[in-house]
């Protein structure tokens, strides 16, 4: 699964290979992690499961999403905050963590990826995975119109 695009599909396929049913609040959960443009702490997933018609509990979501990391479907990241964060395993994206709010954004840049190949190779060698993962500051923290801080 290393590296393979993260599709409904083929975490299926990984259900299956532990033994195990998709079941409707499995799938469910996975959507909303393969449709999410950022990475979840379980509470946001909780909150996007229930909004849904689909009949559950927190505990079942919760114990799910231990399932989910168990066989490697999902990677939890903590950050220097005591919230959790979820992504899809698969594919190793860089990222830098806002230290103001904790939050894990995506780095989608092409230069990013040149730049590190092109370390590794002045090094007499061929890259074969990299994460990187940058800390910042917010230059500006956004405020309402008080002039209170709004994260």
């Amino acid at each position: 699964m290393e590296n393979e695009p993260a599709t409904g599909e083929l975490l299926e396929r990984k259900f299956k290979e532990h033994g195990l049913r998709m079941t409707g609040l499995r799938r469910c959960i996975l959507a909303i992690l393969v449709e999410s443009v950022e990475h979840l702490t379980v509470l946001d997933i909780i909150e996007r499961v229930l909004s849904t018609s689909l009949n559950t509990n927190v505990a079942s979501i919760y114990r799910n999403m231990l399932v989910f990391e168990s066989i490697g479907i999902v990677k939890s990241h903590t950050v220097q905050t005591p919230q959790v964060y979820y992504e899809v395993a698969g594919s190793v994206p860089d990222h830098f963590i806002d230290l103001h709010t904790g939050k894990a954004v995506e780095l989608h840049h092409k230069a990013l990826g040149i730049f590190k190949t092109a370390i590794v190779e002045q090094y007499g060698y061929r890259q074969e995975e990299c994460y990187m993962r940058l800390y910042a500051y917010p230059i500006k923290i956004p405020t309402d119109s008080s002039g209170q801080d709004k994260s």
